[in-house]
């Protein structure tokens, strides 16, 4: 396959992974800790800790959207934008190898944790060695 066909197949990589992240922070954003803590482990809580959780993960959840912003940018002209996205990309190993650690310290929250670091720490890795290399 050409560099040009590699190239166009990870701009629509680049893409459709930029829309997933946009709907988790947009998910976040709107759920905030109703989205992570189920019902029946919330009234377990105290409410300053509940506020403190619901706080981060929209905070996080901005965040998110705002790396979905950047990860769209960046697959619009891959050739000019492939060191921004190198940074994405290493950012996003970064998120997996800390949940990683915190599974390391204080074990697995949920099933879901674990297959996100999977992912965070698999896919960027794919994703440069399919299509990012020099």
């Amino acid at each position: 396959m050409s560099a040009n066909g590699v190239t166009h197949y990870t701009s629509l990589a680049v893409r459709g992974s930029s829309l997933f992240f946009f709907f988790l922070g947009a998910s976040h954003l709107i759920r905030g800790a109703q989205y992570a803590i189920p019902p029946s482990e919330r009234v377990l809580l105290p409410p300053s800790t509940y506020a403190l959780v619901d706080s981060q993960l929209r905070f996080l959840g901005g965040i998110f959207s705002g790396y979905a912003a950047a990860t769209w940018w960046t697959s619009n002209d891959l050739a000019a934008r492939k060191p921004h996205l190198k940074v994405l990309l290493v950012a996003m190993i970064l998120g997996g190898v800390s949940r990683v650690i915190s599974a390391y310290l204080w074990g697995w929250p949920s099933l879901w944790a674990r297959q996100a670091a999977i992912n965070e720490i698999v896919l960027p890795v794919l994703l440069y060695g399919i299509g990012l290399r020099d």
